[in-house]
């Protein structure tokens, strides 16, 4: 019984040292959760696990969204319930972190440009609050739609606005963080951990590659698992050739921090927020195939997922090509009597390829299905994997010429 009750004291949001030990050596002793407990096999130095677990109130949110149970979903979203900020004093209040809170605080200054974006293309700073507290009071754009589509549109927008925007927030807090030799590089390191922990979610668990399971993640990470089989992205191992290059990216990113390396670590930042909209571009990709055959009047949750998922990213495909975002805008924005992807699954897939030199990424991490190609515009995803194997091998062939040049002493 007394392992029971231990093992659920994170979930009520205090340590061991909280509840103290009984002075006896015949009760199982409390350990707490360890500040490097891996999040999909990225291990923090600091301790985010309570941060991680924002996740769940994403998934609550849903379920209770599903089941029409506003009133109740809107107490979590408002309130939070699984993630507790620490509790130093005694004296201080139990608090908890919330996903409103993320959707307005003030210092998503720090994720500019990004942050002004996204306000600007909305014309609201709290774009994504509005749209979630709407359509949780079924007022706005999809308060009377289908129940699916209306938990669609409140976790989407939690899962890949509100915390892709908190993520961001953290990354330039750390870069602020670096910048500042006078603040400890552990300030840094702690806020970079949390990106992590905003990104992946606890529900990942902390082997490699995540969730065996990948519908138990509920933010990008997941979302970037369940997208690489369907767009032929995934590893040996199944897992996300996207989320590869995010892991190694947070790993550099902490190192960087830690030797005060600002100038790479604001490149390795700026890799990072342009990443994990890789993901949001496959959404958005898999679900103009499915839409294009709706009509605009389905309650299907499809024609509303679409949407929220092109939201995501248009307005930083703006901020690079006003004609593409345009393109993107007309296909997947629902409007009422309008064909929902008049033109095409491909045209709306062209028009991320035009965008995505700007992201610094390849079409390659996108991928393609049997109906559309992020890499057509390119000459098609086979010719583009064969031109750069093909400049890898010479890169390699080149470093090694040269190697064996040196060794000869003709260099």
């Amino acid at each position: 019984v007394i392992g029971d009750l231990q093992s659920v004291y994170d979930c009520l949001g205090f340590q061991c040292s909280d509840v103290g030990a009984y002075l006896t050596d015949s009760l199982p002793q409390c350990a707490d959760i360890p500040v490097n407990l891996p999040l999909a096999e990225y291990r923090p130095t600091t301790r985010v696990h309570s941060h991680s677990k924002i996740d769940l109130d994403v998934l609550q949110i849903k379920i209770l969204s599903s089941m029409e149970a506003y009133s109740f979903a809107k107490m979590l979203y408002l309130y939070g319930r699984n993630s507790p900020l620490p509790q130093d004093d005694d004296n201080v209040p139990y608090r908890l972190r919330t996903l409103h809170g993320f959707a307005t605080t003030a210092d998503r200054t720090a994720a500019n440009p990004f942050y002004s974006d996204f306000a600007s293309y909305f014309n609201d700073p709290n774009y994504a609050d509005t749209v979630i507290i709407q359509t949780l009071d079924g007022q706005g754009k999809w308060g009377g739609a289908s129940t699916e589509q209306r938990t669609e549109v409140i976790s989407d927008t939690c899962a890949f606005q509100v915390l892709y925007m908190h993520a961001l927030t953290e990354l330039g807090s750390a870069m602020s963080a670096c910048n500042n030799k006078a603040v400890r590089s552990s300030t840094g390191a702690h806020q970079w951990d949390e990106v992590a922990a905003y990104l992946i979610g606890s529900l990942e668990g902390p082997n490699a590659g995540g969730a065996v399971d990948l519908e138990d993640g509920q933010l990008v990470w997941s979302l970037a698992n369940r997208r690489a089989f369907q767009f032929q992205t995934e590893n040996k191992e199944g897992f996300s050739e996207i989320n590869v290059h995010l892991e190694d990216l947070l790993f550099a990113g902490k190192a960087q921090i830690n030797s005060f390396d600002c100038g790479n670590l604001a490149k390795t930042a700026d890799r990072i927020q342009h990443l994990i909209l890789l993901p949001i571009i496959q959404s958005t990709l898999r679900y103009a195939l499915i839409n294009k055959d709706l009509p605009s009047s389905s309650p299907s949750k499809d024609l509303s997922a679409g949407e929220t998922f092109a939201l995501s990213v248009l307005p930083v495909v703006q901020r690079y090509d006003g004609e593409s975002a345009q393109v993107i805008e007309e296909n997947m924005v629902l409007r009422s009597g309008v064909q929902p992807v008049q033109n095409g699954p491909q045209f709306v897939a062209d028009a991320f390829y035009r965008a995505l030199d700007d992201f610094g990424y390849s079409c390659i991490l996108v991928g393609a299905t049997p109906e559309v190609d992020a890499c057509q515009l390119g000459g098609g995803i086979g010719a583009v994997r064969g031109a750069a194997s093909g400049a890898s091998t010479f890169q390699l062939l080149t470093s090694l010429t040269l190697l064996s040049l040196c060794t000869l002493g003709m260099l």
